[in-house]
């Protein structure tokens, strides 16, 4: 997608948020399950079922995903796109 094409996607959506702003508030939302058996907690994407717990330098075994890597990770992507 180009320059062009992306402005051509959004100029509706933003015309009817000039026209009703309310319609250009999005509540994002996460769920997540703590785990009985583990420090760790299974957290629902949209996409997939992730599981996060500990990072190896806090006794994690690196099977589990870490909470800090993956704000950092939202925080990259986010700033990925926007930028692209």
């Amino acid at each position: 997608m180009n320059k062009d094409e992306l402005k051509a996607l959004q100029a509706p959506l933003k015309a009817r948020y000039r026209e009703e702003p309310s319609a250009a508030v999005v509540t994002l939302s996460a769920r997540s399950r703590l785990d009985d058996q583990q420090i760790a907690c299974k957290v629902e994407t949209g996409k997939a079922t992730v599981e996060a717990g500990l990072h190896p330098a806090t006794g994690g075994d690196g099977s589990q995903v870490c909470s800090g890597d993956m704000l950092l990770e939202a925080l990259a992507a986010c700033a990925g796109v926007t930028m692209k």
